[in-house]
């Protein structure tokens, strides 16, 4: 299942010079509770990892009071991710069955929300709105999601200005089946944004050499 979505302009996307495996580090970030794993990613950068999960953690309905209005997934069974983009970018994410046989009530989905937050003690959240659980908490502002129940897999790609973005990962297997745990496997790239006088030159020179071309 492969999705893209842009919350920026662009015209075009380049890997830079000065890419890197970056690890993702467990735990918390400075400011930040209740996460798996936090990471800075710039300048073609790409972490790659695996983690677990339950299968109804992105999304239960059993556990929704209003499921005309409300989303909700399991919080404490869900990955959380911070995310620090140190420039313009296309993160690139991309989710799959760590076994595609012992692993097969996984179905990735996500959402992504801009900000830190203290998510701990919390036992459910919101996967399609903003999330602020109470006055003291942070605000991590909802900026879209990716659900799936059919495929093992999800890729997506979005195009972000640089900043601090939280990801709820988790599994969308239906209610009616045994939640268990399953296994995932992640890969997380940026792919730099270029200065729009880059992108002009780029196009000018396309057009020159598709001109010789000819």
């Amino acid at each position: 299942m492969k999705t893209t979505i842009t919350l920026v302009a662009v015209a075009f996307t380049s890997v830079g010079l000065n890419a890197a495996t970056v690890t993702a580090t467990p735990g918390d970030p400075a400011g930040g509770a209740g996460y798996t794993y936090h990471l800075t990613l710039g300048n073609g950068d790409q972490s790659q990892f695996v983690g677990t999960v339950g299968s109804w953690s992105w999304h239960d309905a059993s556990v929704e009071t209003d499921p005309e209005n409300e989303s909700l997934g399991w919080r404490h069974q869900s990955d959380w991710f911070y995310v620090t983009l140190t420039e313009a970018t296309t993160l690139s994410l991309n989710f799959s069955r760590h076994n595609e046989v012992d692993d097969a009530k996984l179905f990735p989905s996500f959402t992504l929300y801009e900000g830190l937050a203290d998510t701990n003690g919390f036992h459910t959240f919101p996967n399609q709105e903003d999330i602020q659980w109470s006055p003291e908490t942070n605000l991590l502002t909802y900026l879209t999601h990716f659900e799936n129940d059919i495929d093992g897999s999800l890729s997506a790609d979005i195009s972000l200005p640089a900043g601090s973005y939280t990801i709820a990962f988790g599994g969308n297997a239906t209610s009616e089946a045994s939640p268990v745990n399953v296994n995932y496997s992640a890969l997380i790239s940026a792919s730099p944004i270029p200065e729009p006088s880059t992108a002009l030159f780029s196009t000018l020179g396309l057009f020159a050499l598709l001109r010789r071309r000819r």
